[in-house]
């Protein structure tokens, strides 16, 4: 199993909990900041979808064009920045969580187990009606969650696109990962290793 360094995006110095996100060996950015980057750089995300262009005419998105669907990333990346920004401002006070805004990748999953493997999207249906892009990560408490990855999602279920099939595989890596290393609930995050900015 592969050495992961978990990156504090935003966390709580008191009791840890927060967002963090995963940087694989490989990988020169944590997965939170290679998302960002690569979603808001229209020339990457045009060749994606011309790349993918079969998986957009399919029924999932009805013919959706290619230019509609860089437009869609660009617009859903910045809501989901805003709502990340916005949480991590009033976040540890109050009710709301990071249990409001990541939610069970399995839709018929109703407890909240350790580890949790969970996703994330723009909420507002009304302006982003099905959402394209997901965050995906796993749950360490209800207000603690270590991303994994994220994708633009082009099919109904993840094992139809080669991209979220692989994001599956890597929930499951950091899954594993966190397990043999006992990180397990809010707290334990702290005395981890981890890099600060």
């Amino acid at each position: 199993m592969t050495l992961m360094i978990l990156v504090p995006i935003f966390v709580d110095e008191l009791t840890g909990e927060g967002l963090y996100a995963v940087r694989f060996p490989e990988e020169e950015l944590d997965e939170f900041e290679r998302l960002f980057d690569r979603w808001a750089d229209t020339q990457k995300v045009l060749q994606y979808c011309v790349a993918n262009a079969a998986y957009l005419k399919a029924g999932h998105f009805n013919g959706q064009s290619i230019d509609q669907t860089v437009t869609r990333v660009r617009d859903e990346a910045a809501e989901l920045e805003y709502l990340l920004e916005d949480f991590s401002e009033k976040g540890f006070r109050g009710g709301d969580n990071l249990q409001m805004l990541f939610r069970p990748l399995h839709n018929r999953q109703y407890e909240l187990p350790e580890h949790q493997e969970t996703k994330a999207k723009v909420q507002d249906q009304k302006i982003f009606p099905k959402p394209i892009l997901r965050l995906y990560g796993i749950r360490l408490g209800k207000n603690t969650i270590v991303i994994t990855g994220g994708a633009i999602k082009l099919t109904r279920t993840m094992d139809e696109h080669p991209d979220t099939a692989r994001e599956l595989e890597k929930l499951a890596e950091v899954k594993a990962f966190l397990k043999k290393n006992g990180l397990g609930n809010d707290g334990d995050l702290n005395d981890y290793y981890y890099e600060k900015f």
